[in-house]
């Protein structure tokens, strides 16, 4: 589609991979690691309207989506709000630092 979605954060790789299984499990996204396993593809079902695909990287400093496809009727504005969204609550930084 477009730009990559990037939300920083502060956790050590393993900690960041945890944060985006749970967050994945937590809305039925499919995350299908590659050989190093800090990036890998991603796939969500939105229906009869077909599945949303992309890559994701984690890095030591951030988190970064890159949507490869998507239903035509789900616009792409909206959809990098709401990855955005969630994305910033699971990583954006919390109470207590963390």
């Amino acid at each position: 589609m477009s730009d990559p979605i990037e939300v920083p954060h502060a956790l050590s790789l393993e900690q960041a991979l945890e944060r985006l299984r749970a967050l994945a499990r937590e809305h039925d996204v499919a995350l299908a690691p590659g050989a190093d396993a800090s990036s890998g593809t991603l796939q969500k079902s939105v229906g009869f309207l077909g599945s949303v695909r992309g890559r994701y990287r984690i890095e030591s400093a951030r988190v970064e989506i890159v949507i490869e496809s998507a239903p035509a009727l789900v616009g792409e504005a909206t959809l990098r709000r709401l990855l955005g969204d969630a994305l910033q609550q699971a990583f954006g930084e919390r109470p207590g630092g963390g």
